[in-house]
Formats: structure tokens, sequence, C-alpha cells
């Protein structure tokens, strides 16, 4: 037997409310309404859905103070009467209230203050009219009310405890919340990448990569500690996170897998949109590799351990711009519309790498902070705005087929998106080869250092005397080789002769001041401190052997900054003929939402 419903009237009077017509409408209604999904797109004060009291139930309203209201009944009702209990009901309270949303401050106040503020007003004010200005400002004059019923606890609990015990979706009109909401996604993904930056510096501490490791090594047992963390979380968030609304999705119209593909890929305004993202995701992913390489070896001359710590502080600032960026983002959308912000973050992009042609510089390494801020807020602004920008194509492609399509619009425009990045991995690969970096150079001299050092670790474990002639051998062998790298190098580069030569000569004068310690060392007792100090003097000579030519850090400069511009600008042209204005979004809203309302009035056959 079915539990007995508690009654439940609105706790808001709304212009258009239909609470005096329930005994003239329920008539006209299926008498198997509580079958269907009970849809009303203009709640107002709920008369209808509160007296019939759906098991599932999808409302909106375009009145952002209203929806709150609701969601803060939904969530926070003790919190609510707590704050509503505070009020008075005299003539200068009430406009001192009234006014909060002429001011700076109305933009500070809680998701409780305003739910608070709006149902006071509407208990106090003139006829319960809910009536803004021009400028959005509440105006409706002072009710004179003697004892308004401003708190009504029972009546909020009860509407609090409907909207939790059954299946009811809280939307909202605001074209501008689908930004709101990538911005959240954002904000969070930036919280959490504020420690990804640090990873290079991590793996180069010895703790990670151990005596004579070098930092691959070490990159390995940072992931191995990251994975230990990771993986219970994520098992986590799949038993914990579900779809909201699940019965609304469920209802629809299932499709053909490969009949979706074919309408999302022939929708020409996806495409447009699709082919900006991918443009200058594009330029920035050939390349997103070399801003460490250019940061380690041409600021820091191949010092991986002093560079790991700028780029750590650089990829901190990068996360923290990112966490800021969401506000002006929300703000510039709003008042200029989403195209106009679009290109807005484009721009951003563009001065960055212009930026960067002065801020490369390694008597000023921290200068890389300004494209670094630069970039962070035009990437956080663009990829945001993109996956907002798919809902309002979503919304296009319902007017016209009668069919919402997000999930089909959504996993195409990340394919794209995923697509390129493995796409980009391969077009990296044939930049670095184009700028002549010698990748061979780098790792034998790891190989080197991770050696020499070793010989500390030896003195320190105990038997490092014994170990000593075997390391020093160890050593001259490794240089020996290196040198024949270099000489093959020379043969291939005629034009890095004197840069090459320059390694040349470093490598022998490392064999040589190796040969000299075997050569001291052998067969005599030696005191741990002579042979530290010569390890670490032979170790400060190998780290000059890291640097790449001038020529290979002009060619990754160059690539890195001109690449991403490039394509930033053929960006700019697409966005400039992006056919899905700002006007015509909100048309499409408009159309939408009258659909939607006819639908939910007309009775299910």
């Amino acid at each position: 037997m079915e539990k007995a419903r508690k009654p439940l009237a609105p706790v808001l009077k709304w212009a258009g409310g239909k609470r005096q017509l329930i005994s003239s409408i329920l008539p006209l209604l299926p008498r198997n309404i509580g079958d269907y999904l009970y849809v009303e797109p203009f709640l107002g004060g709920g008369a209808m859905l509160f007296h019939l009291q759906p098991k599932r139930a999808l409302v909106n309203d375009y009145n952002e103070e209203l929806i709150n209201a609701y969601q803060v009944i939904k969530t926070k009702p003790s919190e609510l009467i707590r704050h509503l209990q505070q009020h008075q009901n005299n003539v200068d309270y009430f406009y001192r209230i009234r006014s909060i949303d002429r001011s700076p401050a109305y933009k500070k106040l809680t998701a409780v203050e305003r739910a608070s503020r709006i149902i006071y007003l509407n208990k106090t004010c003139f006829n319960g009219l809910y009536r803004v200005n021009s400028a959005g400002a509440f105006n409706a004059p002072f009710g004179r009310y003697k004892n308004p019923n401003i708190v009504n606890a029972d009546g909020l609990q009860l509407m609090h405890e409907y909207l939790n015990n059954n299946d009811v979706q809280i939307m909202s009109g605001d074209y501008h919340e689908r930004t709101r909401l990538f911005s959240a996604k954002s904000f969070l993904g930036n919280l959490f990448a504020m420690g990804t930056p640090w990873l290079i510096f991590l793996a180069g501490l010895d703790f990670f990569r151990g005596p004579g490791g070098d930092l691959t090594e070490g990159m390995r047992y940072v992931s191995m500690f990251i994975a230990a963390a990771l993986i219970p979380m994520a098992v986590w968030w799949f038993i914990v996170l579900k779809e909201p609304g699940f019965a609304v999705a469920k209802e629809q119209r299932k499709s053909s897998f490969w009949k979706d593909m074919r309408e999302t890929i022939s929708n020409r305004t996806f495409m447009s949109l699709v082919v900006i993202i991918f443009t200058l995701a594009m330029g920035f992913n050939f390349v997103a590799l070399f801003n460490y390489y250019i940061t380690i070896f041409y600021i820091f001359g191949g010092n991986e351990v002093t560079a790991g710590r700028l780029l750590g502080i650089n990829g901190t600032a990068w996360a923290i711009t990112g966490l800021v960026a969401v506000f002006p983002l929300n703000w510039l959308s709003k008042n200029l519309g989403k195209n106009h912000t679009l290109l807005i973050s484009i721009l951003l992009m563009c001065a960055a790498q212009l930026s960067k042609i002065v801020c490369y510089d390694p008597a000023h390494p921290y200068l890389l902070l300004v494209p670094t801020v630069l970039l962070s807020s035009g990437m956080l602004m663009f990829f945001t705005l993109g996956s907002s920008m798919v809902g309002d194509i979503c919304d296009e492609d319902e007017l016209k087929t009668g069919s919402r399509s997000e999930g089909s619009f959504y996993a195409v425009f990340w394919w794209f998106i995923k697509m390129g990045s493995a796409f980009a991995s391969f077009v990296t690969g044939v930049l670095i080869i184009f700028t002549t970096f010698d990748e061979q150079q780098n790792v034998s001299v790891d190989a080197l250092s991770g050696n020499i050092a070793a010989i500390k670790a030896d003195f320190k474990a105990g038997p490092g005397l014994a170990k000593l002639p075997e390391r020093l051998d160890k050593t001259t062998e490794m240089a020996d080789k290196l040198r024949h790298h270099l000489e093959e190098r020379l043969a291939a580069y005629p034009g890095q002769a004197e840069h090459i030569g320059m390694l040349i000569q470093q490598v022998d004068t490392v064999r040589a001041d190796a040969a000299t310690m075997r050569a001291k060392n052998s067969g005599t007792a030696t005191a741990s401190d002579d042979v530290t100090a010569n390890v670490d003097r032979l170790l400060e000579k190998v780290a000059l052997l890291k640097q790449q030519s001038p020529h290979t850090l002009f060619r990754l400069r160059f690539v890195e900054i001109g690449l991403p511009l490039l394509l930033s600008i053929v960006s700019i042209f697409l966005t400039l003929n992006y056919p899905l204005t700002e006007a015509r979004c909100y048309e499409i809203k408009a159309a939408l939402t009258a659909r939607h309302e006819a639908l939910a009035a007309t009775p299910p056959a």
C-alpha cells in the first residue's frame, strides 16, 4: 500500500501561480500521470508539482534566484530556517535587504543568504510580487503586512523531504550555466594539477632515483608512488559517483551508434567548433615537451635538478593561474559573450608566445613565469568555453531533430582531442629530430654522471675502496663511448664543429681525471673525504657535457614559439567565422523552452 502523501503547499507566491486553479486542472490530467516523468520548464511557485508530488520530475526556471532557493531548500533547510529567523518585518529593514543587489556585496552572498533574502522579500513585499528594474535589481515596494509567515519552518522541511525522497531534478535555464559548470571542473582539475609540475624535481632526488640512477629511474618510482595513492581513490569514485537524473536519460529513445556518429559528424556547426579547438590544440600539443627542453638545456645548461625546481614553481604558477582564471572567464562570458571571450583567450595565448622571445633568458630564468601566467589563463578559458559551446550545439541540434544527443557530440569532440594528442606525440618526435637535439649525448652523460655519483654512495655504504677501481675503469670506458659518439656527430653535423669540439675536449678532461684517480688510488688506502672531493670536481666537469649546441637551442625556441602562434592565428580566423552567434543561442534556448512547455502540457496518448 502506497504511503499517504503529506499535504504540501508552495513556500513562495509567484505571478501566474496555479494554486487557485488546481481543482480545475486536475480533471484534465491523465489518471496514470504518476507513471510518467513530470516536466515543468517554468516552475515558479510550483503549485502543481507540490500538489501532485510525482516520484520523477524535471523542473526548471529561468530565474536564478528562484532556482537557488529550491536548491537550498533541498540541500540546506536547517541553515535556511535559521537565517530566515533573523529577518525583521519593518520598512527600514526591508529596504536595506532589498538594496543589497545594488551593491558589490550582493555577489559575496552565500547560496543560503540569497535564498533567505528572496524568500523574505517575497513574503514581505507588496502582493508577493517578484519584480526587477532594467538593471536586474529587485524593486517591488514594502507590503506592510502585520504578521507575514517569513519562516514557515514546517513547510520548508516538508518540501525538503519531498525533494530528497524522490527523483526531482532542479535545473536552470541560464545560458551561461554550462560555462560555470565547466569552470568548476577546470578549477578542481587545476587544484590537483598544482602538484604535477614537481614530478621531475622529485624524480631527480636520490630518494627516488637511488645512487647512480638517472631521471628515468626516478620517474618510474614516482609514478608507482602516485599510482598507489590514486588507484584506491579511483575505485572509491567508481562506487560512489552516480549519474544524476538517470531516470530522465533512460526515457529517451535508443538509437544506432553509427547513425548517431554520422549525424554528429555531419553537423557543420559542430565540425566548425572542432576545427577551431583542434587546430589550436595541435599547435600547442606539437611542442608541449619543448618547454622542458628549453628550460633544462637553454636556461640552465642541462642542469636538471635546478631546472626541475623552476619547472615545479612554473607549473604551480600555471595551476594557481588556472584556479583564478575561472572567475574572469565567467564574467567575460556573461558580459561579452562566449565567442568574444574565446577570441580573448586565443589572443592571450598569442601574447604568451610573443613574450617568450624576451622571457626565455638564461640571465633571468624567472621571467618564464610571465608567459606561463598568460598561457594558463588563455588555455583555461579556451578549453572551458570549447566544452561549454558543445552544449550550445546540442541545443541547436535538438531544435532541428527533436532528440538530445549530448553523449554523441561530447564523445566525438573528445575523440578528436585525444586522437590529436596521440598524433602530436609522433609530430613532436619529428620536430625534435628537426632541431638536431642530441638525445644520445644526454643519455650517455646521465649514465656517466650516475656511475661517478655511485662512487660516493659506495663509500657511504662501506666497501667503497674495493669498488673504486672498477667504478673508475667503467668511467673511462663510458667516456670513450661518449667521445666516439661525438666524433660521429661531428661528421654528421660539421656546422656544429665548434660546439662538438668543445664537448670532445671536456670528455678528454673527464677521462684523464678518472684515469689519474685510478692510478693514484690503485692498491693504496684513500681517505673518504679525498675521494668525495675528487668525485665532486669530476661531476662538475661532467655536468658541462649536457650542453646542446646553440643551433639546436635556437631551433627549439623557434619551433616552440612559432608553430603555436601560427595555428593560433588560424584559429582566430575560424572563430571570427563561427556560425553559432550569441543571439542565435538565446533564440534557440527560448524556442526549446517553449517546445518543452508545450510537450509538458500535452497529455500522453
